[in-house]
């Protein structure tokens, strides 16, 4: 990922996958990153994945909870395959990009005045879908694997 990437960026999930040890060291590098290169008021959600296999948890709560903490960033424990805290991650950063006024509605211009491109200091408005799995959807974890 090139500085550029994080250019007009309003909102950043970073995941971390709890049965891994390394992924929380790779998750301090990607806030490095946006520190050094996103916009200053992006909204961030750390989204520490995998809760759902709680047999194999390498990287405790507590130690997700301090790296946000560490960051001033928002964090959530997600499961991807159960559909558990997805939703909630994105609307958290949505709420944390209104908290920023980087949400604001468009701007209709009065008569007379020329329209405005829609850039960063005037907001966009961000859509956000709600998907739910429904049971027949769902797929095994073999059936998802094709390594």
């Amino acid at each position: 990922m090139t500085p550029m990437n994080f250019r007009d960026t309003q909102g950043i999930l970073v995941v971390c996958d709890l049965t891994n040890k390394s992924s929380l060291y790779g998750l301090e590098d990607w806030i490095n990153m946006i520190k050094d290169h996103a916009p200053e008021n992006v909204a961030v959600c750390i989204a520490g994945n995998k809760s759902d296999l709680e047999d194999y948890i390498d990287v405790t709560e507590e130690e997700l909870k301090a790296v946000a903490d560490k960051s001033g960033y928002n964090y959530i424990l997600t499961s991807a395959y159960q559909n558990k805290g997805i939703e909630e991650a994105f609307t958290s950063i949505v709420k944390d990009c209104k908290k920023r006024n980087l949400y604001l509605e468009p701007q209709v211009p009065s008569k007379g005045s020329p329209a405005k491109p829609p850039s960063l200091q005037q907001g966009r408005k961000l859509n956000v879908r709600s998907s739910v799995i429904r049971p027949e959807q769902q797929v095994s974890k073999r059936e998802k694997c094709k390594c």
